[in-house]
């Protein structure tokens, strides 16, 4: 009798996506227990967001590994938490109607190119995921730029930085061993940096009152 043995790579893969969308869990606690969004730059949410939309149409028109398809999806869902607590907390109703404009004006778009790729899935899941590796490097910018500002880190939980670190590793690994697509690699090796960014912030303006 043979025991089919999975490559322990795949389940990598799976553990480091479940580390990326919980990266922002913890943060939505903060946001609650704070009622506000101040500690997080706006288009870093945006990016999040738009990110997380372009790799869910990548994973599932590319067929990438069932880990991918089952935790991207996820994590737009929680890009979609931190966006309804940016409306909730806004106090001003103008800036609140701003945002949900926008932000349902990007949903729609992305319902568009979904319906497209289902023409052109090859064409549009290449697109999708190298525009949204682009944007992965570009999505932690602001909040690194927020941070060194106003050299605080209020309202930004750091347990991002351990969970990006350790999801960024792991995807490296899987991405080398299994293979996977360029994109995936790079994306690790993005987050691996970023944490490390954020891990020098911490230790330079952080207090332990602060990390909250």
């Amino acid at each position: 009798m043979y025991f089919y043995v999975p490559n322990p790579w795949f389940i990598a893969l799976w553990v480091s996506y479940v580390f990326y969308v919980a990266c922002f869990v913890p943060q939505i606690v903060t946001n609650y227990r704070r009622r506000s969004t101040s500690g997080l730059s706006d288009v870093t949410i945006l990016f999040y967001f738009l990110g997380y939309l372009l790799e869910v149409v990548f994973a599932f028109f590319l067929g990438l590994p069932l880990s991918s398809r089952v935790m991207l999806p996820i994590g737009l869902s929680i890009s979609l938490i931190l966006i309804g607590q940016r409306i909730y907390y806004e106090r001003s109703k103008e800036v609140r109607h701003t945002i949900l404009f926008s932000y349902s004006g990007l949903m729609f778009s992305g319902m568009a190119l979904v319906l497209f790729g289902l023409w052109h899935p090859y064409e549009v899941g290449h697109f999708c995921g190298w525009v949204g590796f682009f944007i992965w490097i570009f999505y932690q910018i602001p909040q690194v730029v927020k941070v060194f500002r106003s050299k605080s880190v209020v309202g930004f939980n750091p347990l991002i930085v351990g969970f990006a670190a350790t999801a960024g590793l792991l995807e490296i690994g899987a991405a080398v061993m299994i293979p996977l697509p360029k994109q995936v690699l790079l994306n690790g090796m993005r987050a691996f940096i970023a944490a490390g960014v954020f891990a020098i912030q911490f230790s330079l303006y952080g207090k332990k009152e602060e990390l909250c």
